[in-house]
């Protein structure tokens, strides 16, 4: 059976005495114990948190730069939740989730999404063509070279084949879908030559 070891903290001193029968602690195993959820209520291991809990610390983080609870609890090294309380306690209410989109998001990456041989996307919600606030980026860059928006039955093919290539000399435009697939056909059928050109500037 394994010997039983009763652990005592004192709150006020930070201090940890082990009462053991033929047993004793290591130093990580008291660092643990004193991380842990009851050792986080020593004064000694909080201390230093202090200036984080702050009304002004958390307002300038939050508010004024405005940090996601991630990024803030990642520089502080605590968990999210603890934030939150925080937060509470200084009376900084959180920011609704629909102001947390685009560039507010913790997981903002710049607004690009996709690509490693598939379609890229942008974050373009202002765009008449945006699904779920972004437009392919080969749309985008075809949209540029021809200094308009396609038309609404416009397809936009990649000349080589991989679809995160949108340099404008590997995009082709079709005026529809149907003569997108119909040249898809006849590639397939080897009754055609494939496309080797871009005609980009040729549609403007």
């Amino acid at each position: 059976m394994s010997p039983v070891c009763k652990i005592a903290i004192l709150v006020d001193t930070g201090q940890l005495i082990c009462y053991t029968h033929n047993m004793s602690l290591t130093k990580s195993g008291i660092e643990n114990i004193r991380k842990s959820k009851l050792g986080s209520k020593n004064h000694n291991f909080i201390k230093g948190k202090t200036k984080f809990r702050t009304y002004n610390w958390l307002y300038k983080s939050y508010i004024e730069k405005e940090l996601s609870l991630k990024s803030i609890a990642n520089i502080v090294g605590v968990s999210t939740g603890c934030i939150c309380k925080w937060m509470n306690n200084v009376g900084i209410e959180r920011r609704k989730f629909c102001n947390r989109r685009g560039h507010l998001s913790s997981r903002w990456n710049g607004g690009r999404q996709g690509g490693n041989g598939k379609y890229v996307y942008i974050y373009k919600p202002s765009h008449p063509r945006a699904n779920r606030r972004h437009i392919p980026e080969h749309t985008l860059v075809a949209e540029e070279i021809l200094g308009r928006y396609l038309y609404g039955d416009e397809i936009i093919h990649h000349i080589n084949g991989i679809k995160d290539d949108n340099r404008h000399k590997n995009l082709y435009i079709f005026s529809d879908d149907r003569e997108h697939q119909r040249y898809h056909q006849k590639l397939r059928k080897n009754s055609t030559e494939p496309i080797s050109e871009s005609n980009l500037l040729m549609s403007k």
